[in-house]
């Protein structure tokens, strides 16, 4: 049976490398599209499974099968020429960090050096938000999807942002129990909540709240925070119930329901290290739609650990990682110069909280809704734009700075850059998302120098490792503990500890590893009845490039 956890990406996760939770009576099939009523109902019968629900994408739907059985149901399924896919229904979790409020505060807006929790910064480092709003606030743009917990819309700061179904408001339609306009939703006036199952999106957790505040805020209105498009409006879908959890089938509907129902972006805050098939297709059914997704929160290579939905290759996918109030990628975002396209600001965010309330957090989930509101600005001024016309815009604007792990854009969020794109006056300069053909595109030289074997005082301690490059870049070390080793001593997370420094060229750095302390007393005692465990010692050089090169070490803990 599948166990562990998928992370809605608010804050480092507690649960990277876990297979993630799914419905232990639930399948999620997609029959071939040749597969008559008569055939399906055959299949479902061998498989033991009723028929749930039928999902608004093409092909699919949601079984219900006995409890505990849902391999052995996917293992039929997929024998059968008349299944194309058969998967778990898998459950997707929140994640988060908050603090508290105000415009002065929000450095990733505008950055002159000043000090927002004791994090200090470099002038210079935000998205350009006020060049922007010379030319676009967000009025008129098509609304922002907020795939997430809900969004409190009695807020003071979000009064006016909600988007309005004209086809259910106004002649008394908004709250008469019928389906005004005939979309399968009963007065879905402001949105929908799937958890419930009702029209009232309301946010009973504070994520998606937090996500709505940095999009679309009020601005000019004297009261808290301003969103990046703080005209624009958004669509509150809510998927995640009051722990931070949902389904693939419920995030897979809200995908369609946004792309139908005219959000030109999705904001979707949410990822795992599981290829999910019905996600993919929600979101390549929709090509004209940008989802703008968050990298994930594990500080891992994406391009080698894949992350989903970030990694999945669809044109109309941004994927992004978290930037600091230094213009460096945050400790703990995801990186990749294949899978992850671009950096926005994510630490130390402040923003709309539930109860007309504020508060800061950190993630990756926090740098997704930057670009979203950015995209809104894009659309304002280029109605006609196609998703993947506002995703060049968006990339090929990236202002170029050494974020320290390696992007696909190679640069952080510009908002500025963004919505003038392909103006004339902007000239050659502004270069598309592609990279230059001169790029490098050799794996640098590392060598690594680590022992073979310590103790647990040591490790409590910490150990050295020493990296050196050839050029400059970034070194990261982790401790990792394999699926079998993880089964024999009841540790359920994969990564142990981490450290990591920055390489001047040709450079030589010395990490400082200490095993996390929520792993110590089961690691404890698994050596009490043991001789060692065994981990792997990972070291990942990285150059200005991009390029990636990666040593491992085993190395043996004893008691």
């Amino acid at each position: 049976m599948l166990a562990a956890c998928l992370v809605a990406l608010g804050a480092p996760s507690t649960c990277a490398g876990e297979t993630p939770l799914a419905a232990d009576d639930q399948v999620l099939v997609k029959f071939a599209p040749g597969a008559s009523a008569h055939e399906r109902l055959a299949l479902r019968r061998v498989a033991r499974a009723e028929l749930e629900q039928v999902l608004d994408i093409p092909g699919w739907q949601l079984l219900r099968v006995p409890a505990g059985t849902v391999d052995d149901a996917i293992d039929e399924l997929s024998r059968h020429n008349g299944v194309e896919q058969a998967q778990p229904n898998f459950r997707y979790t929140a994640s988060f960090v908050p603090d508290d409020p105000y415009f002065r505060v929000l450095w990733g807006l505008e950055n002159d050096g000043q000090d927002v929790l004791g994090l200090g910064g470099r002038a210079g480092a935000d998205i350009g938000a006020t060049r922007a709003w010379d030319l676009a606030t967000g009025r008129g743009a098509p609304p922002v999807a907020v795939v997430d917990t809900g969004v409190d819309l009695s807020h003071p700061d979000l009064a006016g942002a909600a988007w309005t179904n004209p086809g259910e408001a106004g002649a008394g339609r908004a709250a008469n129990g019928k389906d005004d306009d005939h979309d399968g939703f009963v007065d879905d006036v402001h949105g929908w909540d799937w958890v419930y199952g009702d029209a009232d999106p309301a946010d009973e957790e504070g994520h998606g709240t937090h996500v709505a505040g940095t999009i679309a805020a009020r601005g000019n209105n004297g009261v808290g925070v301003v969103g990046v498009a703080f005209d624009g409006t958004v669509m509150p879908l809510r998927v995640l119930d009051s722990n931070g959890s949902g389904w693939t089938s419920d995030i897979a509907q809200a995908f369609v329901y946004a792309a139908t129902h005219g959000a030109r972006v999705v904001n979707a805050s949410l990822g795992g290290p599981r290829d999910d098939p019905l996600l993919e297709q929600a979101i390549a059914d929709a090509p004209d739609t940008l989802f703008v997704v968050a990298a994930g929160n594990n500080g891992e290579s994406t391009d080698r650990d894949p992350q989903y939905p970030c990694a999945y290759p669809e044109p109309n996918i941004i994927c992004v990682a978290a930037s600091d109030p230094n213009d460096r990628l945050a400790p703990f975002s995801n990186y990749g110069a294949g899978a992850v396209d671009i950096a926005a600001p994510g630490v130390g965010i402040a923003s709309t909280w539930n109860d007309g309330g504020y508060d800061y957090m950190d993630g990756t989930s926090m740098a997704a809704p930057e670009v979203s509101g950015v995209a809104a600005l894009v659309l304002e001024r280029h109605p006609d734009w196609s998703a993947q016309q506002v995703r060049a815009a968006i990339l090929g604007g990236a202002d170029r700075v050494p974020l320290g792990a390696p992007v696909a854009s190679r640069g952080r969020l510009d908002a500025y850059n963004a919505v003038t794109y392909g103006d004339p006056q902007q000239g050659p300069a502004q270069r598309g998302p592609s990279a230059p053909a001169s790029r490098d595109s050799r794996a640098p030289e590392a060598s690594l120098r680590a022992p073979s074997s310590a103790h647990l005082r040591q490790l409590l301690r910490g150990i050295r490792a020493r990296c050196r490059s050839g050029e400059g870049g970034s070194c990261k070390a982790q401790l990792l503990m394999g699926r079998e080793e993880r089964r024999r001593t009841a540790i359920r997370s994969s990564v142990l500890g981490s450290a990591q420094a920055r390489l001047a060229r040709a450079g030589t750095a010395t990490l400082r590893l200490r095993l996390a302390r929520s792993v110590v007393p089961a690691l404890g005692r698994a050596l009490a009845h043991r001789r060692r465990v065994q981990l792997d010692l990972r070291v990942v050089v990285a150059d200005e490039s991009g390029n990636l090169t990666r040593l491992d070490r085993a190395l043996a803990v004893l008691g």
